[in-house]
C-alpha cells in the first residue's frame, strides 16, 4: 500500500496501549512492543516521520526524541529525503547494547556469550550496590566520591575521560558498601565482561558533548543520591543508566534468561 505521495505505508498502528511514563519513552517502547509483537524483520518500513506523527498523535519533537531512543538501542534507522522513512535497524552483531553505551565484542563468540553474562550481572546488581553503599557509607567514603563527582564534571566533552571516571564511579559504590561477598561477585562478572569486551562506547552517531553531558548528569545524581542516602533517588537515575534498558535482537543469545524480566521488576519498583 501506498500513500497519496506515492510512498510505502507502514502497519496498522491501531491498539497500541502505553503507560504513564514519560511521553518520549511511552512513544519509543510502543514502537518496539510493535516491532517485537509483529515479529517485523530488518529493514521493514514503519512509516515516514509524519505518518508516525500522525498515527501516533505525537509532535514532531516527541518522535524525533523517541526516534532517537530507538537508534541508540540499535531497534531502527532513520533516513531523511523524499524515499526516507524510519525502518527496523539491521541488528549489530559486533556490539552489546546495554544501557546508553554500548561494548564492543571481541574474541570468540563463547567470549562473547560469557561477555553479555557478566555485563547482565553487573547491571542487576546496580539497585543493590548503591542501595548498599547509601546505607554503609563511611566519612573516608563520602570524601572519595565527592572528589569523584568533581572529576565527573570535568569529563563532560571528553569521552575517553568519562569513561575513565565512569569506572572509578562504580568501583568507589562498589568499595563503599563494605561487602565482601559482593564486592567479590560484582568483579568477577566485571572481569568476565572486560575479557571480552573493548569496554564501553558512545553510541554510534552521538553527538560526543551531548553524550557525555547526559551521562555526566546521571552519575552525579546517583552519587549525590548516595552521599544523601537517598536510595530511591538513586534507583530512579539508575533506571536511565541503564538498568531497565530493553536489549536488541543481537543481545538475545547473550544475555542470560530472564534479564528483561529482572528490567522490568526495577521499572515497577521505582515507579
Amino acid at each position: 500500500m501506498a500513500d497519496k505521495g506515492g510512498r510505502p505505508r507502514g502497519p496498522d498502528w491501531a491498539g497500541i496501549v502505553v503507560d504513564d511514563r514519560s511521553k518520549v519513552e511511552r512513544v519509543a517502547d510502543a514502537l518496539a512492543a510493535k516491532i517485537e509483537s509483529d515479529s517485523m524483520a530488518p529493514g521493514s518500513f514503519l512509516g515516514t516521520k509524519t505518518q508516525l506523527r500522525q498515527q501516533l498523535s505525537v509532535s514532531p519533537a516527541t518522535l524525533d526524541m523517541a526516534l532517537r531512543v530507538l537508534v541508540d538501542r540499535g531497534l531502527v534507522t532513520v533516513r531523511p529525503g523524499v524515499k526516507g522513512g524510519v525502518r527496523v535497524a539491521e541488528p549489530d552483531t559486533s556490539a552489546l547494547h546495554l544501557g546508553r553505551a554500548r561494548w564492543r565484542l571481541t574474541g570468540s563468540e563463547v567470549d562473547a556469550e560469557r561477555a553479555g553474562q557478566g555485563l547482565a550481572i553487573y547491571f542487576a546488581l546496580q539497585p543493590l550496590i548503591v542501595a548498599t553503599a547509601a546505607h554503609a557509607l563511611t566519612d573516608v567514603d563520602h570524601t572519595k566520591l565527592t572528589d569523584i563527582r568533581d572529576q565527573l564534571h570535568a569529563s563532560v566533552g571528553d569521552p575517553q575521560a568519562y569513561f575513565t571516571v565512569h569506572r572509578t564511579v562504580h568501583d568507589a559504590l562498589l568499595e563503599a558498601t563494605h561487602d565482601e561477598v559482593l564486592i567479590s561477585t560484582v568483579q568477577t562478572a566485571t572481569a568476565v565482561a572486560d575479557a571480552g569486551t573493548g569496554g564501553p562506547e558512545p553510541p554510534q552517531g552521538e553527538d560526543v558533548a551531548a553524550y557525555t553531558a547526559e551521562r555526566v548528569a546521571v552519575h552525579v545524581d546517583i552519587v549525590e543520591a548516595v552521599l544523601r542516602g537517598d536510595v530511591r533517588a538513586a534507583w530512579l537515575r539508575l533506571r536511565d543508566h541503564g538498568v531497565t534498558q530493553h536489549d536488541i535482537a543481537a543481545d538475545s543469545a547473550l544475555l542470560p534468561q530472564g534479564f528483561l524480566d529482572l528490567q522490568r521488576f526495577w521499572r515497577e519498583v521505582t515507579g
